[in-house]
Formats: C-alpha cells, sequence, structure tokens
C-alpha cells in the first residue's frame, strides 16, 4: 500500500541499493462504479491470477475491463462484461485474455 496525504503519495522504499517499480492501475474499467480486486500471489502453485469485478450498484452494468498496454505481464489484455447488480464475477486471467469463470 502507498500512503497518500493530500495529493502526494508516499513511497516508502529502501534506498540503500537501486528500486525498480511501476506504479499505476494494473486493470481498470470503463464504468467507476465497478470495484477491481486482483489476485496474483498467495495462490496455490500453478493457480493461474484472476481479477474479480465488483457491482455495488443496484443496476446491471456492462463495461469495459483492460489493463493500459504499458502495464506489466497484463498490458493489453482486455474484456467486455456484464455485471448483475449487487454480485461480483472473476475473470481468470491467461496472458492478455481475460476470460468469465
Amino acid at each position: 500500500f502507498v500512503p497518500v496525504v493530500g495529493d502526494t503519495a508516499y513511497f516508502q522504499e529502501p534506498t540503500a541499493k537501486a528500486q525498480e517499480m511501476w506504479v499505476g492501475n494494473v486493470f481498470v474499467s470503463d464504468n467507476p462504479a465497478v470495484k477491481l480486486a486482483l489476485v496474483v500471489d498467495g495462490q496455490a502453485d500453478g493457480k493461474p491470477p484472476f481479477l474479480e469485478a465488483h457491482n455495488p450498484t443496484m443496476r446491471p452494468i456492462t463495461t469495459r475491463l483492460s489493463s493500459p498496454p504499458s502495464t506489466p505481464r497484463f498490458g493489453g489484455a482486455a474484456a467486455t462484461v456484464t455485471i448483475s447488480a449487487g454480485e461480483s464475477i472473476r475473470l481468470t486471467i491467461d496472458g492478455k485474455t481475460l476470460t468469465v469463470k
């Protein structure tokens, strides 16, 4: 997590050796109401990463989920999905392909 105070983000990384960081949203939705959670680490060996998309509204939402092209590992992956009111969906990520589970 990166702490934010006002409009400033504070990165707490050691400076004794060079650091390599990528900062940005890994996946985005074209509808700001949709909430996204990316799960990559902490799964059993061999399990592919997945993206969970949640619709907290009282109506269905059709949205395009995408990873910006410059994003490491997932850049360019995209799918258009419909999420029912108050529901969540999971999408597996295989390279640049997002598939609803």
